[in-house]
């Protein structure tokens, strides 16, 4: 009667631990105005961002120019003397065509007692054309500035801290390049804390370290209040080369760490990234992670940060578990040694067949390909029915948490269907087996391709060993006195601490188009912890089956209900007016999956996709139809000298947007060699002069924050053939009005996370 109970009693224990594990990565609440001085307070940093934040300051602006100004008077008042870095600079990591800023690095230094060398903590202030940026990044911002405030009223700190406020990420981390390559307060750096924010909400992981991190993951173990990290990210981040300003210092060989909160991403670039969206409570967190580790870092050693790479994961509690990678394949040979042992083990008690486990490693294969398939056929029919699925960018709609929720019940009942219809044919044990057999077989794929994730199979998959060493020593094919169940409940424990909270961050970080990979863990985890879910799988359990199956339906029809579009979720939206003033010709643009329901008015609706190299300059695929040519005053080029020096054919150009638009393109024809240059006298790196260009993409830059002046530009080429140039100048609104009629957004919907949105530009081409 005991075991009758105590197994539905285990597995809704279990399930309470995954709901409290996958609820630990929440941050708290934000502290109050009033909190101690030497506290990080999310509600003094908000003061901040009600100044920085009120508006998008996509460099160039005159918004992005009084954010600057903002923070140097914020720093300043705070005793410290800030410099200017002023640089034109021209971006290099993302080819042509390059980005080109007026850019404009803030750094300020917090001396220390007796200083080792110098802790960066960085953040960039600059945004997109569209997004106010309360999130990306005014909230480091905010958390920089907060952090300054709370350092400086305890006591001094050892090292120097380095405020580095850097410009222009948003077109290719142009700010930290610069910064890196010219800035004095850059040499001999200890350590760099970067911060970053890729959606509204969510907790502030630490997702990315430098190589040789084993000493700064201990330390951030120790001092990070609630950390949420895990390896397996920060292998991830290595191998896709997260775009963030750390990218620049970790491979000048600073040590770091780099911090982002990043669910909420149906916000990011886009003009709901603001201070109503915003989650003061991950502006706490990542506040308090940052405040916790300069003070832990501003009193340590900071001469040498480099150690081997370490292997690890939190769980809740705020308890972090690490390991250097040395341990990798010892631990997945011990676990190789109790499979062994276990599979010997249950020949003897005649509990295991070496067929059988083939036949439950084939239900486990299935298992984990079948669900995640269901899972994005499920996603793929929603997103075509749902309009405000389909118009969503970011892949997430407003109200993400039903829709994460609905899948994985659907993904849970789905294992259990699979992981049934096997029961029919198989013991559990057959199927537990096969499913170990299959976790060992991801474990070894894991210690060599991916060793900072294989924690997530090696200590779950051990914890299991034991438990069907326990079973194989009984004799048992299947727990069924309470000392049996105990044991398979509690192996289980290990694979739910570790395995829900990465269901929960994989969610927003690959999003709802990402939901196979939520979807694999989930059947993956099911088939391992058979022994304590069996019940679950049984005949007489096909009500709870059944059940699963209706909430997953339920949940997802009401997540269907509320993706609907209002004043606060307004409807994304692409247009842009393209002129060419050479040709006389206009057109409508738009760009994204589909067409929006206020661009389609312009543009059609069953309008294909083309490119535009001419205004772009590079593969942009956008939805063109012919528009009213209206005056506008085209950009001038202009020949100041044309000479040789070389054997190459040297031309100076003014280059002006005579309508002061903040952007401008300069763009070559295919065909046309550019084999060196300079633009506002800054000398281009060779980098930028590929022998050959991507199909489609043509030599060119975007001057972002071009002076209203304009500025010169000068080209090396092949002599002894003419040179075509087009220039394009972009300017961050619509026209106020086309053939007699004006614009009038409608009143729920807002830009879309795009770069030619809301803007006009108009193309002009000369020949020289």
């Amino acid at each position: 009667m005991l075991a009758r109970w105590l197994a539905p009693l285990s597995i809704a224990v279990l399930a309470g631990v995954a709901v409290w594990q996958g609820l630990a990565v929440t941050p708290h609440p934000a502290l109050p105005a009033d909190a101690p001085a030497t506290e990080f307070s999310a509600v003094r940093a908000l003061e901040h961002l009600r100044v920085v934040a009120k508006e998008p300051r996509p460099v160039g602006t005159p918004a992005h120019e009084a954010a600057r100004e903002y923070i140097l008077a914020e720093l300043r008042r705070q005793g410290l003397d800030p410099d200017v870095q002023a640089a034109v600079w021209a971006g290099t990591r993302y080819g042509v065509p390059f980005p080109v800023a007026d850019v404009r690095n803030v750094v300020a230094r917090l001396p220390g007692r007796a200083s080792t060398k110098p802790l960066a903590l960085v953040a960039h202030y600059d945004t997109v054309l569209h997004a106010p940026g309360a999130a990306d990044a005014g909230s480091p911002v905010a958390a920089l500035l907060e952090t300054l405030r709370a350092l400086r009223a305890g006591p001094a700190l050892r090292n120097d801290v380095l405020f580095v406020f850097t410009d222009a990420e948003e077109l290719g981390l142009v700010g930290a390049e610069a910064f890196v390559a010219e800035n004095p307060a850059a040499r001999g750096l200890g350590l760099v804390l970067n911060l970053e924010a890729r959606g509204v909400r969510g907790p502030a992981m630490m997702f990315e370290t430098s190589p040789g991190n084993a000493a700064l993951v201990d330390a951030f173990a120790d001092a990070a209040p609630d950390p949420v990290s895990s390896s397996v990210f920060y292998d991830v981040a290595k191998r896709l080369g997260h775009g963030t300003d750390f990218a620049i210092f970790r491979d000048a060989g600073v040590p770091g760490l780099n911090f982002a909160f990043s669910d909420g991403v149906e916000c990011y670039h886009t003009p709901c990234d603001d201070l109503a969206h915003l989650s003061t409570a991950s502006l706490q967190h990542l506040g308090d992670q940052a405040l916790a580790l300069a003070r832990r870092f501003g009193d340590a050693d900071l001469h040498d940060l480099h150690a081997g790479d370490a292997v690890w994961f939190n769980i809740a509690g705020g308890l972090v578990v690490s390991y250097g990678t040395g341990w990798v394949v010892p631990l997945a040979l011990l676990v190789l040694a109790a499979f062994v042992a276990v599979g010997v083990l249950a020949r003897r008690k005649r509990v295991l067949s070496g067929k059988k486990t083939l036949l439950g490693f084939a239900a486990f294969l299935g298992a984990v390909v079948l669900v995640p398939l269901a899972c994005w056929l499920l996603w793929q029919g929603m997103h075509a029915v749902h309009d405000g699925l389909s118009l969503m960018r970011a892949g997430d709609p407003y109200e993400p948490s039903l829709y994460r929720l609905g899948f994985i019940l659907a993904a849970l009942a789905l294992s259990a269907t699979v992981f049934a219809a096997a029961r029919t044919r198989l013991e559990l044990f057959d199927l537990a087996a096969g499913s170990a057999l299959g976790w060992l077989l991801l474990l070894g794929a894991a210690t060599f391709l991916v060793p900072s994730g294989s924690h997530l199979f090696a200590w779950p998959l051990l914890f299991q060993l034991g438990a069907l060493a326990f079973l194989a020593w009984r004799a048992r094919p299947k727990p069924t006195v309470p000392a049996e169940v105990g044991v398979a409940a509690a192996a289980a424990v290990p694979a739910v601490l570790l395995l829900a909270p990465l269901v929960v961050l994989l969610f927003p970080a690959l999003r709802l188009p990402g939901v196979p990979a939520p979807a694999a863990v989930i059947a993956a985890a099911f088939g391992l912890l058979l022994p304590a879910l069996g019940p679950v799988v049984s005949r007489e359990a096909r009500w709870v089956r059944l059940l699963l199956v209706l909430a997953a339906a339920g949940v997802l029809f009401a997540a269907g209900l509320t993706n609907k579009f209002d004043a606060r979720r307004p409807i994304p939206t692409s247009l842009a007016y393209a002129l060419d003033a050479t040709a006389g010709k206009a057109w409508w643009l738009s760009d994204g999956p589909r067409v929006d329901p206020w661009a389609v008015h312009f543009v059609g609706e069953d309008v294909e996709p083309s490119e535009l190299p001419g205004f772009l300059g590079e593969p942009h695929p956008v939805r063109r139809a012919s528009a009213p040519a209206i005056e506008l005053p085209a950009p001038s080029i202009r020949l100041v000298e044309d000479g040789e020096r070389d054997g190459r054919r040297v031309l100076r150009f003014r280059v002006r947007s005579e309508r002061g638009a903040p952007i401008v393109r300069v763009i070559l024809p295919e065909g046309t060699i550019a084999l060196g240059g300079s633009v506002a006298g800054r000398s281009l790196p060779p980098s930028l002069f590929p022998a050959t260009l991507p199909a489609d993409t043509r030599w060119g830059f975007s001057y972002f924050g071009a002076p209203p002046g304009g500025f010169e530009w000068t080209l090396e080429t092949a002599p002894g053939r003419p040179v075509v140039v087009g220039v394009v100048d972009q300017s961050l609104a619509l026209p106020e009005e086309v053939d007699g009629k004006r614009f009038q957004r409608p009143p729920d919907s807002i830009s879309a996370a795009s770069w030619i949105a809301d803007t006009t530009l108009v193309r002009t081409e000369a020949r020289f």
